[in-house]
């Protein structure tokens, strides 16, 4: 559990405009989560099953799950190992006694390759630390893992025939699903079907989608008018031809044969044609004959198509997104039995396109973009290209994607501090007075020996901002909620100073970044010199020195072409002058990639 930072005034159990605080009943628990819960969570939080498994990923009720998904979840609140049950039916699962995997010590389960369009149920019993080994048995959860092949919706594909018979029974309408109902039952009106002329002696069809398509298989609804059992415009024989240019043509061997139609409004006995996963962006049915032989003149209703995802898709982040750290990691769905990656990234769209920006391969479907050296504030556009030799087209080339960098990396801008260890900001930005030991710093800190106060005192009873916000939230830069203020008093000609060390190495130089920008108001009778020290390495600020007593936000910008700035682990603001005083507030502490900017 953690300790709940205090923002504003909750009310429970009496109306929020009632003028007394009075409330007359009881209250058992209160609980705050860190995410939005689902409905099987409140319903589990209910019944106050804190030791149940949670949090479960893919969620509930899930579909297009990967087939070689991880799942996982969030542990009980008691849990030491955890029992997992997997399986096809949800009866099996909820009755299960014999688990799939039992006494996993990590809240994470890898089943193995999954079948396509399956679905699944799994539930997770969790298994007490205490020595009785108590079980608490799980609610049952489900997912549906991805189809073998998906349906290219009929909006993205060009249709043309060779005649129509009139301006309502176009080729269009065998793509638009007019007359198709959710039970795959196709009516008998003649306005949702394509028909020919009346004399047609070369008819056919012809499908071009955006692109090259790995196609799995075709389905074919016939003509199915009232007239149909009488007439037969209903297509019989038909070639199919198939091209990824739309000049070079191959046919399929066999010649193939759709079945009748109806002709009632009940019919949905459409004809799948396996398309074996071939490569095409264009599909022409050669028709040789129809079912009456009666007339020169030809009926579909319906044509739907099914691609194998060989192509990347929904990328992360989502394509048009802003403000990406150039450091940051992007990552795609890949396409179907990939063996490599080919990542193409320019600032030119044009070059993306043409393949003509320089690329990068990838094992994975993830690519760090640290290695690649972008610049911040600028849009980027991306393309996957998805290898595997063992099939017919080798590449299978991807959409172009954009996102754009962001303008600024922040150092720190001061959001997540407050009034609660262990985000009390002087245990991070340290100061002259330090802090005691606690649950989180076992070992107390005693001050760097410099007159800095960092935060306002909101201990001493006789402080403007006892029991109020450490941090200033009253005086803050346009967009942010609070600023931090830093207090000095140098007394014995010693500087006050406040310094921040780095957990993790930073490197200044990322993005292009070539200044360093700190955000700072002042008030009057503010004196002194402020300074900073990257590294150790003291930059003295080389403005009038009158600006640290102005009541404005001002930016201290400082060039840092010229310095070593790829390993940086601490960071100094002070301020110099003997018997200095004053009050800074200090905000966005952030790199720029224009120089003095």
């Amino acid at each position: 559990s953690n300790t709940l930072e205090h923002t504003s005034e909750s009310i429970i159990g009496r109306h929020p405009s009632a003028t007394t605080a009075s409330f007359l009943g009881a209250i058992d628990e209160v609980r705050v989560y860190d995410h939005a819960l689902e409905l099987g969570e409140i319903q589990a939080a209910m019944r106050g099953s804190a030791a149940l498994s949670s949090s479960l990923n893919p969620k509930h009720d899930a579909i297009d799950v990967l087939r070689d998904r991880v799942l996982g979840w969030k542990p009980g609140e008691f849990a030491a190992k955890h029992n997992v049950y997997l399986g096809t039916s949800f009866e099996d699962v909820n009755s299960a006694t014999v688990s799939t995997l039992s006494d996993l010590d990590v809240n994470s389960f890898d089943p193995g390759r999954l079948e396509f369009g399956t679905s699944y149920f799994w539930r997770v019993d969790e298994v007490n630390g205490t020595p009785d080994k108590t079980v608490y048995r799980g609610d049952v959860w489900s997912f549906e893992v991805e189809p073998y092949s998906i349906e290219i919706p009929g909006t993205t594909i060009a249709v043309t025939a060779s005649s129509s018979s009139n301006e309502f029974s176009v080729p269009q309408k065998t793509l638009d699903g007019s007359g198709l109902a959710a039970d795959e039952s196709h009516s008998i009106g003649p306005e949702t079907m394509w028909f020919t002329a009346s004399v047609d002696l070369d008819s056919w069809i012809q499908y071009e989608f955006l692109d090259v398509q790995k196609l799995d298989v075709m389905r074919v609804w016939n003509s199915n008018s009232s007239a149909e059992m009488a007439i037969g415009w209903g297509v019989k024989d038909v070639i199919i031809e198939y091209s990824v240019d739309g000049e070079n043509w191959d046919a399929m061997e066999e010649v193939s044969q759709f079945s009748r139609a109806s002709g009632s409004p009940t019919y949905g006995q459409y004809d799948e044609v396996d398309l074996g996963g071939l490569a095409a962006r264009y599909v022409r049915l050669d028709i040789q004959s129809n079912w009456g032989g009666i007339l020169m003149s030809y009926s579909l209703s319906e044509v739907q198509f099914y691609m194998i995802p060989a192509a990347a898709r929904t990328p992360e982040p989502a394509s048009g997104s802003v403000d990406i750290a150039p450091n940051s990691t992007i990552g795609w769905r890949a396409g179907r039995d990939v063996t490599q990656h080919v990542i193409t990234i320019s600032t030119d769209v044009n070059a993306v396109i043409d393949g003509l920006a320089n690329s990068v391969t990838s094992s994975t479907n993830n690519l760090d973009l640290n290695s690649l050296d972008l610049q911040l504030g600028r849009t980027y556009y991306w393309r996957v290209d998805e290898a595997n030799e063992a099939d017919a087209v080798s590449v299978w080339a991807g959409p172009v994607w954009s996102f754009s960098t962001v303008a600024a990396l922040t150092v720190d801008d001061f959001e997540s501090y407050n009034n609660i260890s262990p985000d009390r900001p002087f245990q991070t930005w340290l100061d002259g007075f330090g802090y005691s030991a606690d649950e989180f710093f076992p070992v107390g800190y005693s001050g760097n020996g410099t007159g800095a106060g960092i935060g306002h005192d909101i201990w001493s009873l006789s402080s403007s901002y006892y029991d109020d916000d450490i941090m200033e939230t009253g005086n803050t830069l346009p967009g942010s909620s609070q600023s931090l203020p830093f207090y000095y008093t140098n007394t014995g000609g010693v500087a006050s100073q406040t310094e921040r060390s780095f957990s993790a190495t930073q490197d200044w130089t990322v993005g292009g970044a070539k200044t360093l920008s700190i955000a700072f108001f002042g008030q009057a009778g503010n004196t002194g010199t402020l300074y900073v020290e990257i590294n150790n390495t003291k930059i003295i600020y080389p403005y009038d020195a009158a600006n640290i007593a102005k009541d404005a936000w001002q930016a201290w910008n400082i060039d840092l072409s010229s310095m070593d700035v790829e390993s940086v682990t601490t960071l100094q603001i002070g301020v110099d002058g003997s018997g200095a005083s004053g009050l800074l507030l200090i905000d966005d502490i952030r790199l720029y990639p224009e120089p003095g900017k």
